[in-house]
């Protein structure tokens, strides 16, 4: 995870400090930096006006090595 990402619409992100839950970019203000994210499971809910600092996004490897912990963790 990178400092310099720049989230875009639709992008699945983790929101520092909120644990391993997905969420999915609805809509971002390129001025102000922020986005509005909402949930990808259970009750759908919005949070508005997170800052882009506060978002990651996994690319495929590093995706993938979260699986392969988890399933680690879980056997």
């Amino acid at each position: 995870m990178t400092d310099s990402y720049v989230p875009k619409l639709n992008d699945v992100v983790f929101m520092e400090g909120h644990g391993m839950v997905k969420y999915v970019v609805a809509v971002l203000y390129t001025k102000t930096k922020t986005a509005d994210v909402r949930t990808t499971s259970g009750p759908i809910m919005l949070t508005r006006g997170v800052s882009w600092s506060k978002l990651h996004h996994l690319d495929g490897s590093q995706n993938a090595a979260r699986i392969v912990r988890e399933g680690t963790e879980n056997s």
